[in-house]
């Protein structure tokens, strides 16, 4: 900030030095405006302007805050962050937004990192409009995806429960977007667990959807209830404990992420078999059965359309596979049947880990079952044929090393105007601008070196998902299978050629 702010009053004495203009002086409005560094006629022109930006792309609209004072202030008004998010252009498809992630370690013989290193993506999109940020440091370490509302990314610990519990929201489209948020319990006497964060369309408020771990009067047997916290509150209201009580075995039953979609957070429990909405205003949870009486097993919450979808076991014959998907009613629709296969077309439900539909089309990837490989599919809906291809273990990265952003959708929210009281955020900056030079340098070079071990470790995992991008955009042509063959653990085959010696 200190480079531009110096850059822009370079600016401004080169324009004072040059010689007068012919003609009629200035007004006195208009001199009052070049101080201001407001164009003239700006306020004549800021709602074209303001309509103009919020229809960009959100990297398009923060590279234009360097226009000007004027212009940079009226995009980072909290008026042009609602008014982007209600207009700002979609992402173009087909595309996957992800999350890498790698563990840093100093030496090669060190079991457990000491540093972690995460990178949003978004493949299939080019140019500056593609949202990519990282994140690098000790205090990530063991935090994981959970989900994204409003652009806003939520990082969490999601395998255990702690007090006090905290997470990371993290908007990737903007420089700076981090910030972290601690779950408040004055009597330190629960146990939280974070499940998802929802924004209140008619309340305007963001919300932390928490598990909530207990104990049952006269038994030492664990009680578990879905918890609410406003984040605005989170530093002066303990969460609010929900009727709704959890499967005892929650930690292993509950799905891994959550869906936030319309005002509502969506959550996979296997135990019942069932997904639970939870209405961010209302604060309401509402039970949906799976469209399915066989015991799932452990299907996974994705977004197909902008609804959540899930591929279960068909009732009518288990060896069928049907895809569904979440009508805002909250009515199962069934998008497609995937009948019976062969034996070396078969594909498995629980290592499913992406579905994306091109109308007649569907591309399915699952991971593989320990062996480091994984596996493309096309479905041809109208033919019910299936196109399957073993990727070679050089080309699929391990499913712990990435996770798709399932309803991503860039803003320019910012996780400092989400809590609202910055006190403690900027204490913790003005003490880091208070570091001696050399210390700030030195832990600089750390920092630098840290990443760049993350982006290497990260490598494949963003060249596989730039040929899954690929393969989608040949899709809508129905000849994919010659790509599909160079894929495929053919140790002649060219794209392993190019992982051997590229």
């Amino acid at each position: 900030m200190a480079e531009k702010a110096a850059g822009e009053d370079t600016i401004v004495e080169e324009r004072e030095e040059a010689p007068p203009p012919r003609g009629p002086a200035p007004s006195s409005k208009r001199k009052r405006a070049a101080a201001d560094g407001v164009a003239p006629g700006a306020s004549m022109c800021d709602d074209v302007v303001t309509n103009i930006f919020a229809r960009l792309p959100a990297r398009t609209a923060v590279a234009c805050t360097a226009l000007s004072k004027h212009h940079r202030g009226l995009i980072r008004s909290p008026e042009f962050t609602s008014l982007h998010r209600r207009l700002g252009a979609p992402l173009p498809s087909p595309h996957i937004a992800y999350l890498a992630t790698a563990p840093i370690r100093r030496r090669p013989e060190q079991k457990k990192p000491v540093n972690v290193f995460h990178a949003f993506h978004v493949a299939g999109i080019g140019g500056g409009g593609a949202p990519m940020r990282s994140l690098a440091g000790w205090r990530y370490l063991g935090m994981s995806y959970i989900n994204t509302c409003n652009g806003v990314v939520l990082l969490a610990n999601k395998k255990k429960f702690s007090c006090p519990c905290r997470c990371v929201l993290w908007n990737p489209a903007v420089a700076d977007g981090v910030t972290e948020v601690t779950v408040p319990d004055p009597w330190k006497t629960s146990d939280y667990q974070i499940l998802g964060l929802g924004y209140g369309r008619r309340s305007e408020t963001y919300k932390l959807l928490l598990c909530h771990k207990g104990r049952y009067t006269h038994s030492s047997r664990s009680k578990y209830s879905l918890a609410i916290c406003s984040v605005g509150d989170v530093e002066d209201k303990e969460p609010t404990i929900l009727s709704t009580e959890l499967s005892a075995e929650v930690d292993k039953q509950v799905g891994q992420e959550s869906l936030y979609a319309d005002g509502t957070i969506y959550l996979l429990e296997i135990e019942r078999k069932a997904i639970l909405a939870f209405n961010v205003d209302d604060e309401t949870v509402t039970s949906i059965s799976l469209p399915t009486h066989n015991r799932p097993c452990f299907p996974k919450l994705m977004e197909l359309s902008g609804r959540p979808c899930l591929a279960v076991e068909d009732d009518d014959d288990r060896s069928d596979a049907a895809l569904w998907l979440l009508s805002p009613d909250h009515q199962w629709v069934r998008r497609c049947l995937i009948a019976k296969q062969r034996y070396e077309e078969t594909i498995y439900l629980s290592s499913l880990k992406g579905v994306w539909d091109f109308g007649d089309m569907l591309l399915l990837h699952s991971e593989g079952f320990g062996d480091g490989t994984g596996s493309l599919f096309v479905y041809n809906i109208a033919t019910g044929k299936m196109l399957k291809k073993t990727l070679h273990r050089d080309l699929a990265p391990d499913s712990s090393e990435y996770t798709i952003c399932w309803g991503y959708k860039p803003t320019l929210v910012s996780p400092g105007s989400i809590i609202g009281n910055m006190q403690n955020q900027a204490g913790v900056d003005q003490s880091r601008r208070e570091l001696p030079a050399d210390m700030v340098k030195a832990l600089q070079l750390v920092a630098e070196r840290d990443g760049k071990k993350g982006h290497k470790a990260t490598l494949d995992t963003v060249c596989f998902m730039n040929i899954l991008v690929c393969i989608m955009q040949r899709l809508p042509d129905g000849d994919v299978q010659g790509l599909l063959e160079m894929l495929t653990g053919d140790p002649g085959g060219p794209a392993c050629g190019i992982f051997r010696f590229g």
